[in-house]
């Protein structure tokens, strides 16, 4: 057997073959066949489709957070402004704002009646 040197290291050469160099000798590319070429991609495809789906989820779990929060303010809020519903439509403070506006209680109530043509307008 003879021994070649290339820089990539050591190739052993059969005598048979010692005549005829490869291509991968003659060109010192590798060339790929298409099934190879094929997986190549198919990884590469299934690489990038799984990076954007977990990109996806991250995005999504961040707007559901944003959303939760926004939730619980909005929750926060509605008690409040129920409290102060509440304290507003209490007897105290209706007989406060009667007091404050100097209304004055009526002696006399008219009631308009359903065939009367002020009831229709």
């Amino acid at each position: 057997m003879i021994n070649r040197y290339k820089c990539h290291g050591v190739r052993k050469i059969s005598q048979q073959h010692r005549g005829k160099r490869s291509r991968i000798e003659k060109s010192g590319v590798m060339h790929i066949t298409l099934p190879a070429k094929m997986i190549v991609a198919i990884v590469i495809i299934s690489g990038a489709g799984y990076l954007y789906a977990i990109n996806d989820n991250a995005v999504s779990g961040t707007n559901i957070r944003d959303l939760e929060r926004e939730i619980a303010t909005l929750q926060r809020n509605n008690t409040h402004l129920k409290v102060e519903a509440a304290q507003l439509r209490s007897l105290k403070n209706v007989e406060e704002k009667t007091d404050e506006l100097e209304m004055i209680e009526t002696e006399e109530v008219d009631y308009i009646e359903e065939e009367s043509p002020l009831a229709f307008r």
